[in-house]
């Protein structure tokens, strides 16, 4: 995820053009959400959170701190299977309420999906909610009046129906997805050269995607394919090597962590209702792979 440390170095290096930082928190891992509120409050910077991946991943904070200028609001959890441990002096919150904005999708295949294409956006900030709901509806402020040129992202009654209901779910759903994800942990340690995913000791991870890293990648993916286990790599190619950015981001184009990473990682299969015979079987073909390689 995103690095604090590189955030603070960009800020002070192009100052006031600055106007957010968008935390993305990547595969359902939250990001270091403490430092990045930390850094921009400390420079007057929006934060603006890309929770797609992570619906119910949980930070934990200082119960001290501040946010912006209000009091640190706090999601009450009384689940105590949570992964996230409780320590004295601290509490935990929900992604997508951290920063000015949180962002949610609703595509099919996230943690929370509906039956087609849907999103939300979260705020504290009641002149920001307003402008929301006018940018949602075209801009409009009532019949026949439009104040800015919005959008038609209105989520439709149907879509909202399924989610209220899938809703319910969510948190026992995560708890499949963070069970998958502790067997792979396991049985992957210390199998060639894999790595598997790094968790914060102050977060919950959702676990949107699970994903590893072996340079072996490619050959891999094809091996798994070949014995029947779907998998897939996200994402192949980073941003700043897009064609649409050709030109744009030269300062950028030398990311060589995100180069090699992209060339590394592979995605295996986790969803809830996976089955543990289906998981002995996904780790018993990488075993079988790095055995033969």
């Amino acid at each position: 995820n995103i690095s604090p440390q590189e955030v603070e170095k960009c800020v002070k290096k192009f100052g006031q053009k600055i106007k957010a930082v968008i935390p993305v928190h990547l595969y359902g891992q939250p990001c270091d959400m403490e430092k990045i509120v930390e850094i921009c409050k400390k420079y007057n910077i929006k934060i603006i959170e890309d929770a797609a991946q992570a619906h119910g991943a949980e930070v934990e904070f200082r119960i001290s701190r501040k946010l912006r200028d209000s009091e640190f609001r706090v999601n009450k959890v009384v689940d105590a299977s949570n992964p996230v441990v409780k320590r004295s002096g601290f509490q935990r919150q929900k992604v997508g309420s951290i920063g000015d904005l949180g962002c949610f999708s609703f595509y099919p295949t996230k943690n929370l999906g509906c039956y087609g294409d849907g999103g939300l956006v979260t705020t504290d900030d009641k002149n920001l909610y307003e402008k929301l709901l006018r940018l949602r509806n075209h801009g409009r402020v009532e019949h026949y009046l439009y104040k800015h040129i919005g959008f038609n992202a209105r989520l439709d009654n149907l879509q909202a129906a399924i989610l209220l209901v899938k809703l319910k779910y969510l948190d026992k759903w995560n708890k499949e997805r963070q069970k998958i994800a502790e067997i792979y942990n396991k049985e992957l340690a210390g199998v060639g050269d894999i790595i598997t995913p790094y968790v914060q000791p102050n977060v919950s991870h959702v676990y949107h995607l699970y994903v590893i890293r072996t340079k072996y990648r490619d050959k891999l993916m094809e091996f798994l394919k070949n014995n029947g286990i779907g998998c897939a790599i996200q994402y192949a190619v980073p941003l700043n090597l897009q064609p649409a950015y050709k030109g744009k981001y030269e300062k950028v184009s030398e990311l060589k962590t995100v180069r090699k990473i992209a060339n590394e990682v592979l995605s295996l299969p986790i969803y809830p209702g996976l089955k543990e015979l289906q998981i002995e079987y996904v780790v018993n073909k990488i075993k079988q792979f790095f055995k033969n390689i």
